[in-house]
Formats: C-alpha cells, sequence, structure tokens
C-alpha cells in the first residue's frame, strides 16, 4: 500500500500550537485527514470555504456619494461603488468585482455624465486579475446608455475605463439614482456581458454578508451636490 503524504507543515505547527483549544485527539485525526486528503483535497477544501465566503457577499458591496474638487473648486458629484458577482460556467464558478463611479462633471459651460468600470476576477482571494473590457453602459427598464457613448479611454488603475456620455444620458442617469434603479452592463473580452444591479441603499458589506444600509442617504449626498454645481460650486 502506497505510504500516506505527509500532512503540510503549517497543518503540523497548527497542531503543534499552545493555547490552542484543539485536543491532541483532535490534533491526530486533522493530520490524519489532511494526509489522507493530500495537497489537491486540502486545496479543494480550501476552494470550497474560499467560495463560500464569496457567495456570503454577492450583490452590492458598498456605495458612497462624494464631491470632485479641482483647486478648491467644486467640479462634480460622483457615487463610488463596489459590487460582487458570480458567474458559472461549464460548472466551475468564478468570483468577479466590479467597481468604479457615476459622475457629472463641469466639461466647459456644460455638465456631463461619465461612468467609470474596472472589473476584476477575485476568485482565488488573493490576487485581483483584471478583465479587458469591450463595453460598459448604463441601463433603466429597457433604456440603456450604449449609443450615447462619446468616448472610452484607460485610466491609471489596471483594467479600468471611463466612459464619456452625452447629454441625452445624464437624463437617465439622474432617474435611475433618484429611483434606487440603475443597473450597469459591462461586457469582458471572452466572456458574456455582466449584468450589474445597483443598490444605492447599501453602505458597507460586513464579512458574513451582512449588509448595512441607509435609504435616500446617497441621492441626499447627490442631490445636494448637483444643486451647488448648478449653481457655479458655491
Amino acid at each position: 500500500m502506497r505510504p500516506l503524504p505527509r500532512p503540510s507543515r503549517a497543518l503540523r505547527a497548527v497542531a503543534a500550537t499552545p493555547g490552542l483549544a484543539v485536543s491532541r485527539l483532535a490534533a491526530a485525526g486533522l493530520l490524519l485527514l489532511a494526509a489522507a486528503l493530500g495537497p489537491a483535497g486540502v486545496a479543494r477544501r480550501a476552494a470550497a470555504a474560499e467560495a463560500g465566503r464569496f457567495d456570503a457577499l454577492i450583490g452590492t458591496y458598498s456605495v458612497g456619494a462624494f464631491d470632485l474638487m479641482t483647486a478648491g473648486k467644486l467640479t462634480g458629484c460622483a457615487i463610488e461603488f463596489t459590487t460582487v458577482l458570480k458567474q458559472s460556467e461549464g460548472g466551475t464558478a468564478r468570483y468577479l468585482r466590479v467597481s468604479g463611479d457615476l459622475s457629472v462633471s463641469t466639461v466647459g459651460n456644460t455638465v456631463g455624465p461619465s461612468i467609470r468600470i474596472a472589473a476584476d476576477d477575485i476568485s482565488d482571494g488573493v490576487n485581483a486579475l483584471p478583465l479587458a473590457q469591450k463595453l460598459a453602459y448604463l441601463t433603466l427598464g429597457r433604456r440603456d446608455t450604449i449609443d450615447d457613448i462619446e468616448a472610452a479611454s484607460p485610466t491609471d488603475a489596471a483594467g479600468a475605463v471611463t466612459y464619456r456620455l452625452n447629454s441625452q444620458a445624464l437624463l437617465l442617469l439622474l432617474e435611475g439614482i433618484a429611483v434606487n434603479r440603475i443597473r450597469l452592463g459591462v461586457l469582458v473580452e471572452g466572456g458574456a456581458a455582466l449584468d450589474t444591479p445597483l443598490d444605492l441603499d447599501v453602505v458597507e458589506t460586513k464579512p458574513d454578508g451582512a449588509k448595512t444600509r441607509d435609504p435616500g442617504r446617497v441621492q441626499r449626498q447627490f442631490n445636494g451636490c448637483t444643486a451647488r454645481l448648478s449653481k457655479g460650486g458655491k
């Protein structure tokens, strides 16, 4: 019979660490289980645990509103967000983070909207792998901003792209914020469009998935900012 593989150094250290509430019998069982599973089994268990952690975080992770300032003057208003998505392809799940901001800012004598989007694969729980984007847009009901994109340009952040939109998109953006029904569509290379609903009531998400909510907070802050912006930033 083939000898069982030796348990990892980390597991042996756990079993030998004083002060842990683990009996010698339980520690021995842990070592035998690790040996029986082997490296591949331990990796599968670790991946399953990581997946469970991400499953609790799926949805809008955090949202906040802030002012855009240039040389001490208000030049725009933005809503920053982070969401976590789960994609299943061929029986394999991967976890994606879509983050960025929705903003309106002064462009010359006019106010124009834009969206900044970054999409990353965070499945391994350690590294964020940027996904190349082909397109990103807002949707509200049956309307979208695909035809309202005037320019798309990469940002300093890896994989992030800013899409400058025309004035028609401004109406959709403001209406979506008012009724809290904004969705984002992000088309990445080699994959389907990522349908990303935003819940503007979410302030933050705890590690166990519990969400702190403050209904209307983002709208109040954003509307206050845009009111000042319309008056020349005063």
